[in-house]
């Protein structure tokens, strides 16, 4: 699903080359290959993480279809259910399309649709957690123990601490040609987004 999802963004959003060359090296990752080999949560939350990439870009790009807002704040909601690292890229793909849709499009109805649907979307997953956990108390009590769990955790010291740009080593040590070609990526994106700012002034 991933990899259809990945396709997908390529070809709508992106030159065909650079689809083919997102999809080879997305084929070949050693994390994607290693998480998928184990079942881990983390290849659910990465195809929740792609769909809701595809809405939020389908909605910045112009679209003002409902069903784009309801797949991002859908595609959110079930993922913090499934791991609470969720909440960094929705919290940062929500505040890309409130900030296109309300500081560049003044569309304040579709925002205001948008934050409804992920307001209810994340109380039915607080929800359902509390109901699984057997009250809302006893949700607390986990999340706000898990600090102090992983401070005894070997697992958790060895594999889940440390300064965060050792996020960024990783990827260099496991696909070091992937993590160069972003670098330039980023710079080419930033370079045209500028450009087209100077030319629009």
């Amino acid at each position: 699903g991933s990899v259809l999802l990945l396709a997908l963004i390529g070809l709508r959003f992106f030159p065909p080359r650079a689809a083919l060359c997102a999809l080879l090296f997305y084929a070949v990752s050693p994390a994607d290959l290693a998480i998928a080999r184990r079942t881990w949560a983390e290849a659910l939350l990465e195809f929740l993480c792609l769909a809701a990439l595809y809405a939020a870009c389908e909605i910045t790009r112009d679209s003002r279809r409902l069903i784009w807002y309801l797949l991002l704040a859908s595609c959110g909601s079930l993922g913090v259910a499934i791991k609470e690292a969720m909440l960094f890229p929705w919290g940062l793909l929500s505040l890309w399309v409130l900030w296109v849709v309300v500081g560049e499009r003044r569309d304040t109805r579709n925002a205001l649709t948008y934050i409804g649907a992920a307001v209810a979307g994340a109380a039915l997953s607080v929800g359902w957690l509390a109901s699984l956990a057997g009250s809302y108390g006893n949700l607390a009590g986990v999340v706000t123990g898990i600090p102090a769990a992983n401070a005894t955790n070997a697992y958790a010291i060895e594999y889940a601490s440390g300064p965060p740009w050792l996020f960024l080593q990783a990827f260099w040590i496991m696909s070091p040609i992937a993590a160069l070609l972003s670098l330039a990526g980023l710079w080419a994106a930033f370079r045209r987004n500028g450009e087209a700012g100077g030319h629009s002034q």
